[in-house]
């Protein structure tokens, strides 16, 4: 049914009217007058901490539209999302219950936004509870617990807060010196009053910005005593001590060894005075009873440690030592007359050549001890200790006849052949680990299988595999021209290379090289090395000069011992490969391809026993480690510079070479070398046998290291005093049924390593001193004499063998208190020198290290 209405122009108005009210109707439900719904909600204040537990913070909402005005007449309702650590009221009221953090949230028509409150209760006031104004027994602890209560600003008790307790006055002792307050506030801690008569004796304890004291009162009714430790003392030295005990009834106490007893040589006064002269070494617990004059009696357990009697050696004499640590009672040099002069080294005796990181760090300590029954006198704080002049004549600053041009580049081009050499052992190593046990080298034809006589002369050309030694892949033959040849060795040159003037190997150098190493390299490979195999049959080792040979002098490849088979690029012969400016250089004084000549084919030898051993040990690591290797392979180059140099007037091999000698000529040149190599080792620090350590001088080389080790070995193991008799002896340790590096020298020797770095440590600290020289002694060199100033500015401070505490031109050290701290390398070697002014008792020596195993090993120079 509908409505019909009827307007008439004079009802217009009413009409206009009733329109609008009928839209109003309409437009009922679209929200315009529904719940008003805020855009965002902001709450202040923000983020709140409460110091105090029962704080409030009251917090206001507001609510705003889109346009970021504030709405009114809009209800928001409250909530804490942690109501254990504070509440919230209806009207935003927020009061704080609990140690913690909580949000506060406001909500309007499902809008909401919320704030951090923390409850952060800070100590206000500390109350103590118990154990103030006590009374009770020096030295003993209190019987009543000091405790406290840690309240914050509202007085409530505060749980959850550190304090801490400290002595104040009296010397005593609390245990624990630190607590956190339980869910109560409190906290407790025991004390343990000081051996005083200071009254009153005080703890204090604090939390936050507050603290408090407790105090309490000593009874010295009854005696106590207040000594927790004695000093230690030295066999030998005069001894006392005088034990103390306060309290007690007046008169006098008495005292007695209730238990225990005293070393020989000490005794305990009724006076309660330890004197005498202790003639034994050792430790000795003892209880000491102090009795008052009214019988009261008080005990004190004691540790009397009595170190050993100082060092009693005579000159050249030594003696091996473990360390005892900075606190332990290390070792004691007498200081008997000015001048006397000792050596002492440290030793870290690991045989790993690998072990060149996280290195041990050793700290010296040295004490001086000026009388009877006083203290030392402090060391200053890792300071170098001063120095003065060694009893022992000094010499000029550099040599007398002047060293040629090119020794110093020689030396540079070792650095660069060493390390050429380590990355050629080690792809040298992958490879055959590739090939497995069952590798196939070519067998040795020997010379059963030859004509005998001269052998046939060689082929005018070759072709060759050039091979920088880092594949076995075919890369390419080169055609070799024969320059020169003997019956020992044949030289030939890349052919493109012998078209460069400045390259070409003349006929003349190839046969400086030929007769070098026919007259002395030859006679020390066969002597030291039992020779070199012949796996082509032609009886020669073929020296191949090519443009291969880049960064090193020269270079065997093991590779070429392989058939071609396993190894394509194989040259199944005995071949050396050498870089022609090397040998040019033998044309203006360069005399070093003549001892390296020498040094290659030895590494024929070792590296045909390493494959050896490899198929023996059925895939066994079997190569000697580089500083074997390397070490030996240099001291094949000295020895033949050794037997040209006695063949043309030099000294005979076998004796004591001295700095008089004063020869430089192309006989000597590599054993110049040689002795650069060592200095530059042995005078490094860190500095390593076994290997190179991090952190060490630029020119520490196993080449250096490896040759002063194995020089050693064949004078005190293979009497090298006797002309070549040390051959045989290194001819073992090559030998292919001979285990490698350090096993193999403790099987030959019969001697642990550790024994072995002890004795090498006192040889080189005698070594050249005039001392007697000790049983295994260096025989071949007087190293302080031929080393000094020998490679001028380049020659390290001081004087062989370097001692770590001396700087500069002086050489020795005075009997003063210093530190020295530094790292050393695996079978490294750090060395003391002291000499005394005759003033005091002597110096105390303490040594602490990072790790083991450690051994000084001290001697006597003068």
């Amino acid at each position: 049914m509908g409505l019909n209405v009827v307007i008439s122009k004079g009802n217009r108005r009413l009409a206009l009217v009733l329109g609008t009210l009928l839209l109003g109707l309409a437009g009922c439900g679209d929200g315009s007058t529904g719940p008003k719904i805020p855009d965002r909600l902001e709450i202040t204040p923000g983020a709140t901490t409460l110091t105090a537990l029962g704080l409030t913070q009251q917090f206001t909402a507001t609510a705003l539209n889109k346009k970021g005005k504030p709405m009114s007449g809009v209800p928001v309702s409250w909530a804490s999302t942690n109501s254990e650590v504070a509440s919230i009221s209806a009207a935003g009221l927020a009061t704080g219950l609990r140690k913690g953090t909580t949000s506060i949230r406001a909500t309007v028509e499902g809008v909401s936004t919320s704030v951090s409150l923390v409850v952060d209760p800070l100590p206000a006031v500390l109350e103590k509870l118990a154990g103030d104004d006590q009374s009770g027994a020096l030295n003993q602890p209190l019987p009543t617990l000091l405790e406290l209560q840690v309240q914050d600003s509202e007085g409530h008790a505060i749980g959850g807060v550190p304090v801490f307790f400290s002595i104040v006055t009296g010397g005593g002792a609390v245990s624990p010196t630190s607590g956190t307050t339980d869910l109560q506030g409190r906290v407790s801690t025991t004390w343990i009053l000081g051996c005083t008569d200071e009254s009153p004796q005080r703890v204090r304890a604090v939390a936050g910005t507050q603290s408090v004291e407790f105090s309490a009162t000593g009874d010295l009714a009854a005696p106590a005593i207040c000594q927790e430790s004695i000093p230690r003392g030295r066999a030998t030295f005069t001894y006392d001590e005088q034990l103390s005990a306060v309290g007690g009834s007046q008169g006098g106490t008495i005292w007695e060894i209730e238990a225990g007893h005293l070393p020989t040589g000490l005794t305990l006064s009724s006076e309660g005075r330890i004197r005498g002269t202790p003639t034994q070494e050792g430790e000795f617990p003892f209880r000491a009873l102090a009795r008052d004059a009214a019988g009261a009696t008080a005990g004190q357990d004691f540790l009397l440690t009595i170190c050993p009697a100082p060092l009693a050696m005579v000159r050249g004499e030594s003696v091996a030592i473990v360390p005892s640590g900075t606190e332990g009672c290390g070792f004691f040099l007498p200081s008997g007359e000015e001048g006397d002069h000792y050596r002492f080294s440290v030793v870290w005796a690991t045989s790993n050549p690998a072990d060149t990181a996280n290195l041990p760090m050793v700290t010296v300590t040295v004490q001086k001890h000026l009388q009877p029954g006083t203290p030392p006198s402090p060391a200053p704080s890792l300071a170098r200790l001063s120095t003065r002049e060694p009893p022992f004549p000094t010499h000029q600053a550099h040599w007398d006849q002047a060293l040629p041009a090119g020794l110093l580049d020689a030396l540079e081009n070792d650095r660069a052949t060493e390390a050429f050499h380590l990355r050629l052992r080690a792809s040298e190593e992958a490879l055959i680990r590739r090939l497995g046990p069952e590798v196939r080298f070519l067998p040795d034809l020997g010379s059963r299988q030859r004509t005998p006589g001269a052998p046939e002369p060689a082929p005018n050309k070759l072709s060759l595999y050039p091979n920088d030694g880092s594949r076995c892949d075919n890369l390419g033959r080169a055609t070799a021209i024969k320059v020169a040849e003997n019956d020992h060795i044949v030289i030939y040159q890349d052919s493109a290379q012998a078209t460069v003037d400045s390259l070409v190997v003349t006929a003349d150098l190839a046969e400086t090289m030929l007769n070098y190493y026919r007259d002395f390299g030859k006679p020390v490979i066969d002597t030291y090395f039992g020779g070199v195999t012949d796996i082509n049959g032609d009886g020669r080792v073929v020296v191949f000069v090519t443009p291969v040979v880049e960064s090193a002098i020269a270079y065997v490849w093991s590779g070429d011992f392989l058939s071609t088979s396993e190894c394509k690029s194989s040259n199944q012969m005995e071949l050396v490969r050498f870089k022609a400016r090397s040998i040019r250089g033998l044309g203006t004084g360069n005399y070093q391809p003549l001892g390296t000549l020498v040094h290659e084919v030895k590494h024929l030898s070792s590296l045909y026993n390493g494959l050896s051993r490899w198929r023996a040990s059925g895939g066994v690591y079997a190569f000697h480690p580089g500083w074997v290797e390397e070490g030996t392979a240099t001291m094949a180059g000295e020895i033949s510079s050794r037997l040209a140099w006695a063949a043309h007037g030099g000294p005979e091999v076998g004796s004591m070479v001295t700095r008089a000698d004063k020869v430089v000529n192309e006989d000597t040149y590599y054993m110049l070398i040689s002795w650069g190599r060592g200095m530059f080792y042995l005078s490094s620090q860190p500095n390593g046998t076994v290997g190179v350590p991090t952190g060490a001088q630029e020119r520490h080389s196993i080449y250096g290291s490896g040759w002063h080790f194995h020089r050693w070995l064949g004078d005190a193991y293979g009497n090298a005093a006797d002309p070549l008799a040390d051959g045989a002896f290194f001819t073992l340790l090559n030998d292919s049924l001979t285990a490698t590096g350090s096993t193999g020298i403790k099987d030959v020797t019969g001697k642990r390593w550790q024994t072995l770095l002890d004795e090498y440590a006192r040889a080189i600290m005698l070594n050249g001193t005039g001392a007697p020289a000790p049983e295994r002694a260096f025989t071949s060199y007087d190293l302080p004499d031929v080393t000094s100033g020998l490679y001028g500015t380049i020659q390290p401070p001081g004087r062989y063998p370097w001692p770590v505490n001396v700087s500069g031109e002086t050489l020795s050290a005075p009997f003063t208190p210093a530190v020295s701290m530094g790292t050393i390398g695996p079978s490294g070697i750090r060395i003391f020198d002291l000499t005394s002014d005759g003033s005091g008792l002597g110096v105390e020596v303490n040594v602490r290290t990072t790790r083991e195993p450690l051994r000084l090993v001290v001697v006597r120079v003068n």
